[in-house]
């Protein structure tokens, strides 16, 4: 599995190292940041780690358990900073200037034949924790919220994969389980993320909150699942008018899943916008030279598509797009597309109401298939990426901050 991270406020330079690794084909499996903040972090990878600004005993520590063969699962640091830390790898743990009763605790967890997978330390300090195992977890000090909503996961059978907590202290804190996750109190977009990551990729594999009270960072395992970049560049006049059938607001084929358009998109701009190729693949059908517009026809279906151009991806989907203007499809059938490429301008031809592009994935492909049986030719839903989202379906009145191109 690939690794999927977000985030937001954190070093540069711990960013950038995420980014280096994940590009040099490791898997990020742990980032925690140790006090005061700022540029002291530790990245974990399956086969390596990076330190900047962390204790010497802790990094030398570290590097003597990857020599030895063994993989580093979750690194910790106490709130009162200085040479306090934890190191537990997947056969043993070293702490140093953490409180008895947890070490003890951690040792006792070992001896029974448990696997730590988290230990935690709230920003209060002195005798609060929380180790979380492959079979239990124990708390002392946490908040009572949080101590009964693992609880909670547990009597649902469900299984706990780590816990943080927020600089500011109080009832903040994150719990992350195999099938689910809860907040209490954590940055808004630190949980929108959550749900993004999960709905998709999966469960978290480290959540981490910087010291200094600003930044955070979300790291998961990847499913192979296709993301989508916004078909548009980002000039601040793309809005999205029309949504999937599920859109609380305005969506295509509304309250039906199964209706023909279901999962299609509308974007409005005006005549001229850039078009931009959402996903890579070659293109397979295309449509340059009609100038009219067939709104309010009787017969909305010819030529309800205008002036389109459709791309074939590697997994046999195809990308739509409709209603370009004349002479606006900047491509050609065959040509090889990568994502991000200009494709095309934005227009008014066809079955429009107002200049928009409207785009959407199918299975398959017919120039009428707007008007035939939805068995053939379903759309299917799909997410994509931008400024501020991860793997998300816009809904009509969200922000649109496109990163394509």
């Amino acid at each position: 599995m690939a690794t999927v991270f977000w985030n937001r406020n954190i070093a540069d330079e711990a960013h950038q190292k995420m980014k280096e690794f994940i590009a040099a084909g490791q898997d990020v499996t742990w980032i925690a940041f140790a006090p005061p903040g700022g540029n002291h972090w530790s990245v974990v990878t399956n086969q390596t780690f990076f330190n900047r600004n962390i204790p010497d005993e802790c990094h030398q520590k570290m590097k003597e358990f990857v020599a030895a063969g063994q993989k580093i699962v979750c690194v910790a640091f106490p709130p009162q900073g200085g040479n306090s830390w934890s190191v537990v790898t997947n056969q043993t743990f070293f702490n140093r200037n953490i409180p008895d009763e947890c070490h003890q605790k951690m040792k006792d967890f070992v001896a029974a034949g448990h696997k730590i997978l988290c230990v935690a330390f709230p920003p209060q300090g002195a005798n609060s924790w929380s180790i979380v195992t492959d079979k239990t977890f124990f708390n002392r000090n946490i908040p009572d919220e949080c101590h009964q909503k693992m609880q909670d996961f547990t009597a649902q059978g469900l299984k706990i994969l780590g816990v943080a907590f927020p600089s500011q202290g109080g009832n903040r804190w994150s719990l992350a389980a195999d099938k689910t996750y809860f907040n209490r109190n954590v940055p808004d977009e630190c949980h929108m993320m959550m749900g993004e990551i999960y709905s998709v990729h999966g469960p978290m594999r480290a959540v981490a909150f910087d010291p200094d009270g600003n930044g955070w960072s979300l790291v998961s395992a990847a499913k192979n699942t296709v993301i989508y970049r916004l078909p548009f560049e980002d000039d601040d006049l793309w809005k999205l008018s029309n949504g999937n059938w599920d859109d609380p607001t305005a969506g295509h084929s509304k309250g039906n899943p199964n209706g023909l358009q279901a999962f299609a998109f509308d974007f409005t701009h005006p005549e001229g916008g850039n078009i931009r190729a959402a996903r890579g693949g070659v293109v397979h059908a295309l449509v340059k030279s009609e100038s009219g517009n067939s709104w309010g026809s009787s017969d909305p279906c010819n030529p309800g598509v205008g002036n389109y151009l459709v791309i074939k991806h590697s997994d046999a989907t195809f990308g739509v797009y409709w209603h370009m203007k004349k002479n606006g499809v900047l491509v050609n059938v065959g040509n090889t597309v990568q994502r991000g490429d200009l494709i095309a301008t934005s227009g008014n031809t066809g079955n429009s109401s107002t200049p928009h592009l409207h785009f959407e994935v199918r299975t398959n492909w017919d120039l009428a298939y707007s008007c035939s049986n939805l068995s053939e030719f379903p759309s299917i839903r799909v997410r994509f990426e931008a400024k501020n989202h991860l793997a998300w379906i816009p809904r009509v009145g969200d922000a649109i901050e496109s990163n394509n191109g």
